[in-house]
């Protein structure tokens, strides 16, 4: 799992170094809409049947389904970002959010955040119906 969020924030990081130099040439996309694949559900959940069997494919199932809730970790951030938007205390919300990164027992909150969003749409629930938010300046 920390090697997950370690790509993703050095993914985060070079791109804000090359924004600021002019060398990104692409926008950088709304991390916020971004989802997973339904099949990546099915993985984890083959992955995670998988890890009670012992020896080498024990281990490796043990590793893919560490690495597949750390996505579903980042996505419940996506669902925070978006549902806090709006929110007065966003702040609040989200250090205690990013805080979670680092204490590991805690980061199932925000897996279980990110498979209920894959599971029911939380972000498209929230956003139907409100205008498109304004783009940064």
């Amino acid at each position: 799992m920390f090697v997950v969020a370690t790509l993703a924030l050095n993914l985060w990081l070079a791109a804000k170094i090359a924004a600021i130099s002019g060398l990104l040439h692409r926008p950088w996309p709304d991390v916020t809409s971004t989802g997973l694949p339904p099949m990546t559900l099915v993985a984890l959940s083959v992955a995670l049947a998988f890890c009670f069997i012992g020896g080498t494919p024990g281990v490796l199932a043990q590793i893919v389904a560490a690495a597949l809730m750390m996505a579903y970790a980042l996505l419940g951030l996506a669902v925070l970002h978006t549902v806090t938007r709006t929110s007065k205390s966003r702040v609040v919300w989200l250090t205690c959010a990013y805080g979670m990164l680092l204490l590991l027992p805690w980061i199932i909150l925000l897996v279980a955040l990110g498979l209920a969003d894959a599971a029911f749409g939380i972000r498209q629930r929230f956003l139907r119906g409100k205008p498109p938010p304004l783009p940064a300046a």
